[in-house]
């Protein structure tokens, strides 16, 4: 026999002992746990209500759209907000909720529907407002290399990319039908090189629109005109005009420079009808302008030039009166004051 600790002094046999134990151990096992039962059934509940919360109940409904876009897409945005609203999702709940509702599809339809729009952003503001941000592109380049067409904005940004085919492209037309369908100016540039980044593109494009919106200043080509790179590793951007005149500008100098000298060079060295007939105007070579007249005119000259301060000819005896008359115009202000 053996007095065991919990019954305090009770003695009771080991066969005994055992079958009390097993006895207790079933009841504790089968008793019904309410305390597990009731937690559950408010975690239940707690998710039911959410649930309702959050995608029945209108709580998150979007009542309010803010648009911070060009006033004259504001319309378009509008209309694709409301088409995704008005479709149901899973043919239960309603499309017009703040949680559920898809800013990239949003971005996706704007993008199909309107190239002009760029950097559509979509922000959620709980509990009922949607903001849309863009901008409106001001530029089109139509970059061609080999038979592959991609349309860029300024930033380098892909808009569109097509397979223009064997045949020659006419640049001229491909943007003058852009521009019919969109409104915004479109300059074609053709290229020997992919260039793969976006801020490589949008680097030359930007060279590339100073430089037309320059000649055409000086010559009026009326958009009749595109760009040529040959080769990267070459820093040529070549300029071709209406009836095919060529100006070769080297994009390692700066062509702000370059265009100064050309028109200095133009107004002093040629006349109006010889700039009329220009063949191409070479400005590569530092210090030298080599340029040609068409048929009917003379053969190749070269002409050697030396800029002094960035705006002068060599020994052009007029360049420095013009000089002399502003210093003494700006005499005369200072007296004046």
């Amino acid at each position: 026999m053996k007095r065991t600790k919990k019954n305090k002094g009770v003695v009771v046999g080991r066969r005994g002992g055992k079958k009390r134990a097993r006895a207790l151990s079933r009841e504790k096992h089968n008793s019904f746990n309410w305390k597990k039962v009731v937690v559950v059934f408010l975690i239940f509940c707690f998710l039911l209500l959410s649930l309702w919360v959050f995608f029945f109940s209108g709580v998150l409904k979007v009542r309010v759209v803010k648009l911070d876009i060009p006033r004259e897409k504001q319309v378009m945005v509008s209309g694709l907000i409301e088409k995704i609203k008005s479709k149901k999702i899973l043919d239960r709940i309603d499309g017009n909720n703040l949680l559920l509702f898809s800013g990239k599809k949003l971005v996706q339809m704007i993008q199909e529907s309107d190239v002009l729009l760029r950097d559509v952003r979509v922000k959620k503001i709980f509990p009922d407002t949607l903001l849309v941000t863009g901008e409106k592109r001001t530029n089109f380049f139509l970059w061609l290399t080999g038979n592959k067409c991609q349309l860029r904005d300024g930033h380098g940004e892909l808009v569109k990319e097509e397979d223009c085919g064997d045949a020659t492209v006419d640049l001229v037309k491909k943007c003058s039908d852009i521009y019919q369908k969109t409104g915004v100016s479109c300059l074609g540039i053709e290229t020997v090189d992919v260039l793969g980044k976006e801020e490589d593109y949008a680097e030359l494009a930007q060279k590339g629109l100073y430089l037309t919106e320059e000649l055409n200043k000086l010559f009026d080509f009326n958009d009749g005109f595109y760009l040529k790179i040959p080769l990267l590793v070459a820093d040529e951007l070549i300029f071709v005009g209406k009836n095919q005149t060529v100006f070769m500008f080297n994009r390692s100098e700066d062509i702000s420079n370059q265009l100064r000298l050309l028109r200095i060079f133009l107004g002093q060295e040629l006349s109006v009808e010889e700039m009329n007939n220009l063949d191409y105007v070479d400005l590569r070579l530092s210090g030298k302008i080599i340029y040609k007249l068409k048929k009917g005119y003379e053969q190749s000259v070269v002409k050697s030039v030396e800029m002094e301060g960035g705006d002068s000819l060599n020994g052009d005896e007029s360049l420095k009166q013009d000089k002399k008359k502003d210093k003494k115009k700006k005499k005369k202000r200072k007296k004046k004051d």
